[in-house]
């Protein structure tokens, strides 16, 4: 049996996963096999596995319940093509083909799924996604790429200070002044990070441009209650790897860990990349540090990249 998952989480747009023939788990970390970006889904959920018969959904815990076609999960239940899963505000509905007839099954009554936003596939590989980066950019397959991750801060106790209703209000005005950058810069959102993005860029300068816009109409909400809003970013360039369904490889990795040095409202880049870059004389580099790297061998010059001015 074929199964896609369509995730739609209020404020962002729908994703689309297949399914595979093997435990996945769904969840707001980004580790899991299906990140779903809600701060009231726990890091760890729920899994779908594979069943004698076709997949099955099995509860892990999370903190709301997991509810199959409006009925609470007790442990485990069947999933096919047609059902729909809900956890708090998050819809996912199944589709797919039913191995005895072929045809997509929908549930009935259920209204007509989003537009999904497909993940990455490899250029020449009939979809959208990194193909229609390489297209838009004129690259060719393996083409470099600057790899930027973005971070929240404070995501994780934001529904306990602000409350529901408000901390999903400074996440939605998160989105989309990220979201206006990526457009304006030309960047490819290939992954929703839990509270944070994965953009891929063309262009090194474009990249870095994105990053200062972002930086610079985040800092405009200082006067908002909850304000600032406060991200954190970093960035690397290198080659990225793809399969139909994610983005991996140790360039990717690499701009993760960078990512995870910086600090809330700076944006942190790889020694490479400053190379790329320095030589336009466009940009104003702050004092190198050098630090080790989870993962990666020996010590690592990063450089913060300055915005304000």
């Amino acid at each position: 049996m074929e199964l896609r998952l369509t995730v739609s989480a209020p404020g962002e747009l729908p994703t689309e996963h297949v399914v595979e023939d093997r435990a996945m788990v769904l969840g707001r970390d980004a580790s899991c096999d299906i990140p779903i970006p809600s701060q009231y889904v726990s890091r760890r959920h729920c899994q779908i596995e594979p069943s004698d018969d076709g997949f099955e959904v099995v509860d892990l815990g999370g903190r709301n319940p997991v509810l199959v076609n409006g009925e609470p999960l007790n442990g485990r239940a069947p999933l096919r093509p047609g059902d729909t899963i809900t956890i708090a505000d998050v819809t996912i509905n199944a589709e797919g083909e039913m191995p005895s007839t072929g045809t997509v099954v929908f549930m009935p009554g259920a209204p007509a799924p989003a537009p999904a936003r497909r993940a990455p596939t490899a250029p020449g590989g009939g979809g959208a996604g990194i193909q229609g980066l390489w297209r838009s950019q004129n690259l060719a397959p393996g083409a470099t790429v600057t790899i930027m991750f973005t971070d929240l801060e404070r995501s994780t106790s934001m529904v306990t200070n602000l409350g529901e209703r408000e901390a999903y209000r400074v996440t939605s005005i998160h989105n989309s002044i990220l979201r206006e950058q990526f457009e304006v810069y030309r960047g490819h959102e290939a992954k929703r990070m839990g509270d944070g993005f994965l953009v891929l860029f063309a262009s090194a300068r474009d990249a870095l441009g994105a990053a200062i816009g972002a930086q610079r109409n985040l800092l405009k909400t200082a006067g908002e209650p909850y304000g600032p809003i406060r991200v954190r970013i970093g960035m690397h360039i290198g080659e990225v790897l793809w399969d139909e369904n994610d983005i991996f490889g140790a360039s990717v990795n690499f701009a993760a860990r960078v990512m995870s040095e910086a600090q809330a409202g700076e944006i942190l880049i790889s020694a490479l990349l400053r190379e790329v870059v320095a030589t336009s004389g466009d940009f104003v580099f702050g004092e190198e540090r050098i630090v080790p790297l989870k993962g990666f061998k020996g010590l690592h010059k990063l450089t913060a990249l300055e915005w304000a001015t």
